[in-house]
């Protein structure tokens, strides 16, 4: 059985070149902490947009396993 201990790093021991980008949010040098997502999450590429995709995907109607996977990366995000 999985604990949620477990699932807090799922999404880490799947990680691949497709999805790195969603751990973070590299905002510019000059822009003194404050996010933008225009300029710091590009078509979504960061922590937010995953996030806001993954909790779409886990709201939805999608077929159980696949609102599973986004539960688990949301834990991750969180974590």
């Amino acid at each position: 059985m999985a604990t949620l201990a477990s699932i807090s790093i799922w999404a880490d021991k799947h990680r691949s070149p497709a999805t790195a980008r969603w751990r973070s949010v590299n905002t510019a040098a000059d822009a003194g902490c404050h996010y933008v997502a225009e300029r710091d999450c590009a078509v979504g590429a960061c922590v937010v947009g995953a996030i806001e995709r993954k909790a779409a995907v886990f709201r939805s109607a999608a077929p159980a396993p696949e609102r599973l996977k986004a539960l688990k990366y949301l834990m991750c995000a969180f974590h």
